[in-house]
């Protein structure tokens, strides 16, 4: 069947276009996500002396362009989190293709804007897939495939975000994988950019011992809010982080980063360390800016109807969910900082093996009994660790 055609509107402040133009879209294209909405738009790139990266809105006028300059990204952080605003354009799903559609898929969404009458493309999780037998109506002698399977999609951003709602399959975008370098003047883009940041962070001490920041980092072993701070300014802000417990040895910070982001939508940094229990597994933690984000992510491990595991199987865990504070300090971030982005560059579809799987499968079932092993594996050093103290006060005493 002719491919679907997917309208883009413009950014929030610009004019919208005759409502009779639609373009298709088309697999090379980029599509960028405006801070204004957070909705995606086919754009175009194009970097103007070295310095500056224009970000123009396909089949709009320049009064919509954006600009972005090198200089601008106070960190790494932050020029993370613009990398993260790009990706190769998402392509309509065709009716023939339904079958792609899985719970816990991450999808792309158009929502009508009923203040505007705007049609915005937002980024959703499928929660669950009705199927339905397909139509095929005769049109001019060709049977044309009509599907009639209905969606329940949960909202990662845009006016429904949060929310579980149903959808159409002539909604529905799939995202592209991913790479690295999809755009040449990009990917030159960042690298000035990150050039600059580095030349002005170089004169930072960046020293802190093993063991000051694993003894900070044992003062809790669930939720803490952790005080952090730029890495080009000594002004503290307040951050919130999750523990995980149980991961691979070779989990890198960056698979954590790209797997969080890639089901939540929310932008994190990550640590690994060794774990106090055994050299087989290690324990990372998560850190977010604000506790909305943070409470994404901790409904997204909790939910009851699946569980994340590692291509062998060995599920994430969380040992507790409760709130605690504590203070890392400026030094800690700017060595976390750049200890995160000297990691090697994952695939975003690999993430080494790190998947969901979902209630009722045969990995989630091995992945409950794994997790049952583990905690009582747990509650035993636990045990031997309280009768370590009692037969040592002893012999103190004596």
């Amino acid at each position: 069947m002719p491919k679907k055609l997917r309208k883009k509107k413009p950014p929030p402040s610009s004019t919208a276009p005759d409502n009779n133009q639609q373009e298709l879209i088309v697999p090379g294209e980029v599509e960028f996500r405006c801070s204004e909405d957070d909705a995606w738009y086919t754009v175009s790139l194009r970097l103007e002396d070295g310095q500056c990266l224009r970000v123009s809105f396909t089949y709009f006028n320049g009064s919509t362009d954006e600009n972005f300059t090198v200089e601008e990204f106070e960190d790494i952080d932050k020029l993370e989190i613009f990398r993260r605003r790009f990706r190769f354009s998402s392509v309509q799903l065709q009716d023939s293709d339904c079958w792609k559609m899985k719970k816990g898929m991450k999808i792309c969404c158009s929502c009508n804007i009923v203040s505007t009458g705007a049609l915005k493309f937002f980024d959703a999780v499928v929660r669950s897939v009705l199927r339905y037998d397909h139509e095929f109506p005769e049109i001019e002698e060709d049977e044309e495939e009509v599907c009639t399977c209905v969606f329940k999609i949960l909202w990662q951003n845009g006016p429904h975000c949060g929310n579980i709602t149903s959808s159409r399959i002539e909604n529905i975008c799939l995202i592209q994988e991913q790479t690295d370098n999809f755009h040449p003047d990009l990917t030159l883009f960042l690298n000035l950019a990150r050039e600059k940041i580095l030349l002005r962070t170089s004169a930072i001490s960046d020293y802190i011992s093993d063991k000051q920041m694993v003894d900070t980092f044992d003062k809790d072993t669930d939720l803490v809010s952790i005080s952090l701070s730029s890495a080009v300014t000594d002004s503290s802000e307040t951050y919130y982080s999750v523990f995980i417990e149980n991961l691979e040895m070779d989990t890198s910070p960056k698979n954590i980063v790209d797997f969080v982001f890639k089901q939540t939508s929310v932008w994190s940094q990550a640590l690994i360390f060794p774990s106090a229990f055994a050299d087989i597994f290690q324990r990372g933690v998560i850190i977010v800016k604000t506790g909305q984000m943070i409470m994404k992510i901790i409904n997204f491990l909790h939910d009851p109807s699946h569980t994340i595991v590692s291509s062998r199987g060995r599920p994430w865990i969380m040992l507790q969910k409760r709130w605690h504070c504590n203070s890392l300090g400026n030094v800690l971030l700017k060595n976390t900082l750049l200890h995160h982005f000297s990691q090697p560059h994952s695939n975003p579809d690999d993430l080494t093996g790190i998947k969901v799987v979902e209630e009722g499968s045969a990995e989630f079932e091995r992945a409950k009994d794994l997790t049952d092993l583990f905690f009582e594996f747990y509650n035993h050093v636990n045990a031997l660790h309280e009768r370590f103290g009692i037969e040592q006060r002893k012999l103190f005493a004596s």
